[in-house]
């Protein structure tokens, strides 16, 4: 895997600014969207980002909850909030969009960096699980089976 393609999907300036600098001292590729929500699909589609770091709380028709289970419709992109929320309900409702990430604002560059990297090997566990061949049945009865050792 060469470069990580990070898509930030925030309406804050200061926040691209900060996230792309962030990006280019870990080596990451940067794209930002900062408007135009509703051409997402076809910036994913065109660049395709191997993560996405999307703010909750759009200047937009739909907040960033909704957005990302729309994205996460179409995409098998890995989606890290990033927010100032930290609630437990906002945690939750979260939740919900199956997030791999969340970071609360501000944070810092080894916080979005670990947060990465463990997004991104998360993802190519999933893969490697869903590339490997199914047990046969006996394999998977003696895996599952639980023993007891009496003295």
């Amino acid at each position: 895997m060469g470069k990580i393609c990070v898509l930030l999907i925030d309406d804050q300036e200061i926040q691209h600014q900060k996230v792309e600098f962030y990006c280019s001292k870990l080596g990451y590729e940067f794209y930002g969207i900062k408007e135009n929500f509703e051409k997402i699909h076809q910036f994913i589609e065109e660049y395709e980002p191997d993560i996405i770091l999307q703010d909750i709380n759009l200047n937009y028709e739909v907040d960033g909850i909704s957005l990302a289970k729309n994205i996460n419709e179409s995409f098998n992109t890995p989606i890290i909030f990033t927010t100032s929320h930290k609630s437990p309900e906002m945690i939750k409702k979260a939740s919900g969009a199956n997030p791999s990430g969340y970071l609360v604002k501000p944070f810092e560059m080894h916080n979005l960096s670990a947060t990465i990297e463990l997004a991104m090997i998360n993802l190519k566990k999933q893969f490697s699980r869903k590339a490997q061949p199914p047990r046969p049945a006996e394999e998977e009865k003696r895996t599952k089976a639980f023993f007891v050792k009496s003295h």
